[in-house]
């Protein structure tokens, strides 16, 4: 069930106030609004979990807005989280990680090729061995996959997903590592570039109207 501070995320996220004058013009794209609104829903309050719960759905997408340097969205994630059994532990870990996976990107190694001139090194980010007890294999793995799809993408392989497997991903239906890696764009693909666009709008509407050169002149 939608819970009432979720029901335009969006809005939420970039501090849009019911009723604005920036909600009215969210409205004429009212499309693109309600297919955001539906993303969020399938990932973070679906009828049924399945095997991929709240807890590390929570957790995926706070590390990826996190690194992202989006910490308003990775404390709204977090928030989420801390209300699970062992919240306040995870959210620790999180933050601890969140610092330690933020990068710039993209880079990584292409085929060799043309596109070799463009490869570029960067953090290859693994989680702290002294956090792994309290993330748990599971999470920590989809941690370090998420920071692959994020900022080196090139550089997956099929034995990436193996390691997934490995940490207990996968191991009844394919598609859960869909659902993990829908986690992973929804954060930081289309839905990210709607909040931007929408923060946009809001900082722009506190910005003083300009005046033409000659008003300013007339009055001063």
């Amino acid at each position: 069930m939608m819970s009432a501070e979720t029901r335009d995320i969006i809005g939420l996220l970039a501090g849009i106030a019911p009723g604005s004058s920036l909600e009215a013009i969210r409205e004429r794209r009212s499309q693109a609004r309600e297919n955001a609104q539906k993303s969020y829903l399938a990932l973070f309050e679906p009828t049924d979990f399945e095997t991929f719960g709240a807890t590390e759905r929570h957790a995926a997408a706070a590390f990826v807005a996190g690194v992202h340097g989006e910490p308003e969205v990775a404390n709204f994630y977090l928030a989420g989280l801390a209300k699970s059994v062992d919240g306040p532990a995870l959210v620790e870990a999180l933050k601890a990680e969140i610092e330690r996976g933020k990068t710039s990107g993209p880079y990584g190694a292409f085929p060799p090729g043309p596109l070799s001139v463009e490869d570029k090194i960067g953090l290859i980010y693994r989680v702290a061995e002294a956090r792994k007890a309290t993330l748990g294999a599971r999470l920590a793995a989809a941690l370090e996959h998420a920071h692959l799809l994020v900022f080196r993408p090139r550089d997956a392989t099929a034995a990436d997903l193996q390691v997934l497997l490995d940490a207990g991903w996968l191991a009844d239906h394919r598609h859960r590592h869909l659902v993990a890696a829908r986690c992973v764009s929804g954060v930081s693909g289309p839905r990210g570039r709607r909040l931007a666009c929408a923060r946009c709008l809001a900082c722009a509407r506190q910005i003083p109207r300009l005046r033409p050169a000659k008003e300013r002149t007339d009055h001063g």
